[in-house]
């Protein structure tokens, strides 16, 4: 099994396996998400076998908060060197829609909306001296939107699982601001991941069975059998992997607020 560390507190790391280092967080509760459902499902990780016999599993909870944030994940970064950072959200507009969402890039500025502690960064800045600038993660996400959206039940053999959509808006609160703090440190090993309410229609468990197929086809090899049938599908859809968000968000959602 993997190495799972504590939850709370961040730990060294004593020893390096020869399995893939993966970090992944959630937040903790603010507003109306009294219990986070991002956090809910990143917990269920450590119960899923086969994701910790493949893979060194890291889970941590940050609080929703900027502050917290700036300090705790470059500590995380630097205390596990990890081969894969996901940070999970959850998103009101994923209530219903069956599905959980990879955020393709963030920003550096347009924080203006308070977190837990009532506070915003300056001048609505990563950091107040930072360019205007967007960061994408250099994670084939592509592959993951296709592999999840048409694999991901019959890979995991347990059905009620979520598919993956991509997404190029994630909110400009939190879950932007933690994006964009990973991106970067390193976006060759970060993707975000917005998730829905709970039971909106998912557990914890079906969130976190998604979030387990994003993990494995990132960390693990693709089989040749995997590349040609993401080849495929690639071909079959255009290369538009934008197709499936289009079609199931409506454009009024757009106005709601990403938590």
């Amino acid at each position: 099994m993997g190495d799972i560390r504590a939850e709370n507190g961040i730990e060294r790391q004593t020893s390096r396996s020869a399995k893939p280092c993966v970090l992944v967080t959630g937040f903790g509760p603010f507003g109306e998400h009294s219990i986070n459902a991002s956090w809910e499902a990143v917990q269920q990780l450590k119960t899923i076998n086969d994701l910790t016999e493949q893979v060194d599993l890291i889970i941590h909870e940050i609080p929703v908060a900027y502050s917290a944030v700036t300090t705790i994940v470059p500590e995380l970064w630097k205390k596990y060197d990890p081969d894969l950072v996901i940070h999970c959200g959850v998103s009101s507009l994923l209530a219903w829609k069956s599905a959980i969402q990879i955020e393709r890039h963030a920003h550096s500025h347009g924080y203006h909306r308070p977190d837990v502690e009532c506070q915003i960064p300056e001048g609505g800045r990563y950091c107040s001296d930072e360019e205007e600038r967007c960061l994408s993660t250099n994670v084939c996400v592509d592959k993951c939107h296709t592999w999840t959206t048409n694999s991901a039940r019959s890979y995991t053999n347990y059905c009620n699982v979520p598919v993956c959509q991509l997404s190029t808006d994630a909110g400009r609160y939190l879950c932007e601001f933690i994006y964009y703090t990973s991106l970067r440190i390193n976006p060759n090993a970060t993707l975000f991941i917005h998730v829905p309410p709970l039971y909106k229609p998912f557990s914890a468990h079906d969130i976190a069975m998604a979030i387990k197929t994003v993990i494995l086809k990132v960390v693990l090899p693709e089989t040749a059998e995997e590349r040609m049938q993401s080849e495929k599908l690639m071909t079959e859809i255009g290369g538009s992997v934008f197709q499936s968000i289009d079609e199931a968000v409506d454009q009024t959602d757009l106005d709601l607020v990403r938590f």
